[in-house]
């Protein structure tokens, strides 16, 4: 490992806001407003990926990671500041954009910011938009782009 990763690692370690045993809340949770969305509002056809935390993602919130031979979704990754820092309300935000990246997937559609995506996402009730602006003024990626 190198220093560099090291002491990022150490970092991580020590934060007073991070702790790796709550991970697995963090995910339960996520788990569950994925699931309550994928039933609300895709009829529960949506196949959702493994779920990741991501403690390296500094401009994103949340991503979905495709297969580079199938180009299926192989992850969605949340990023665990955000988790820990944001209104639940954001994250169920975060979620639906992402959910409907998967909805194109699942649709054969392709999976971008396009037409598709703007028509959904304003169907289900999630900004259609790449990036927006969270309290405290920071502008942040919204999804994949």
């Amino acid at each position: 490992m190198t220093k560099a990763r090291t002491t990022r690692a150490a970092e991580l370690r020590f934060h007073p806001v991070y702790r790796p045993r709550d991970d697995a809340a963090l995910l339960a949770r996520v788990r569950g407003i994925v699931s309550r969305l994928n039933a609300r509002h895709f009829e529960g056809r949506l196949v959702p990926p493994p779920l990741r935390l991501s403690g390296r993602m500094r401009t994103r919130l949340a991503c979905i990671t495709l297969g580079p031979k199938t180009g299926a979704p192989v992850a969605l990754t949340v990023s665990r500041r955000h988790l820990l820092a944001a209104d639940w309300r954001e994250v169920e935000q975060t979620l639906l954009h992402e959910m409907v990246h998967l909805w194109q997937h699942a649709e054969g559609l392709p999976v971008d910011h396009g037409p598709s995506f703007r028509r959904k996402a304003k169907a289900v009730g999630a900004v259609p938009f790449a990036r927006r602006r969270l309290p405290g003024g920071n502008s942040q990626n919204r999804g994949d782009d």
